[in-house]
C-alpha cells in the first residue's frame, strides 16, 4: 500500500475509496445474465470477474504503455511516469475488488510545474518515488503543490515526514 502525506500527516492512498455498495441484481442493467435459481446473489461472478480482468488488463497496459512513451527517458525519469500510472491503475483497481463506487483515479499526463500527477475525484496527488526519502520529500515541498496530497513509497513515509 502506498502512503500520502499532507499536512505531515500520513494518510492511507486508500482513504477516499467509499465502502464497498451491494448492488441487487435486479439494479444490474445486466440482471438477466443471473440464473433465478440463484436469487439473492448480490453480484454477477461474470461480471465481476470480467471487471477485475479489466482493472488488472487497465494497469497492465497503461503502465507498459507510459513506459514506451518515455523510452528515451533516462531510467529513473520514465521509471517516475510508469509509477503515476501504477499507482492510479492500482487504486483502481483495488476499488473494483473492492466493489467501490468512488471514482477512479486517472493520470493527466501534465508535465507543467506543480501539476498533479494523479486525480481522484475533486482530489489531486503529487507522486514523487526518489533513491530515499530525503529526496522524496525535497522534491515534495514545493508550495505549488497547495492542496495536493503527497504520495511517496511507503517505506519512506515515516523518515520523509520528519
Amino acid at each position: 500500500m502506498l502512503t500520502a502525506i499532507k499536512n505531515n500527516k500520513s494518510l492511507s492512498f486508500y482513504q477516499n475509496i467509499a465502502e464497498p455498495r451491494q448492488r441487487k441484481a435486479d439494479s444490474l442493467p445486466i440482471a438477466g445474465m443471473i440464473s433465478p435459481a440463484m436469487g439473492g446473489m448480490t453480484y454477477s461472478t461474470v461480471t465481476y470477474t470480467n471487471d477485475v480482468n479489466q482493472a488488472f488488463s487497465d494497469l497492465i497496459a497503461n503502465v507498459s504503455r507510459r513506459g514506451m512513451q518515455y523510452a528515451n527517458n533516462t531510467v529513473a525519469s520514465r521509471g517516475g511516469y510508469m509509477a503515476e500510472n501504477f499507482v492510479a491503475d492500482s487504486y483502481n483497481l483495488d476499488a473494483t475488488i473492492k466493489r467501490s463506487d468512488a471514482p477512479r483515479a486517472t493520470v493527466p499526463e501534465e508535465n507543467g510545474l506543480s501539476s498533479p500527477d494523479i486525480q481522484y475525484g475533486d482530489e489531486q496527488a503529487s507522486l514523487k518515488f526518489y533513491k530515499d526519502a530525503k529526496s522524496s520529500a525535497m522534491r515534495q515541498s514545493d508550495p505549488g503543490y497547495g492542496n495536493q496530497h503527497r504520495i511517496v513509497p511507503s517505506d519512506q513515509v515515516d523518515d520523509a515526514k520528519a
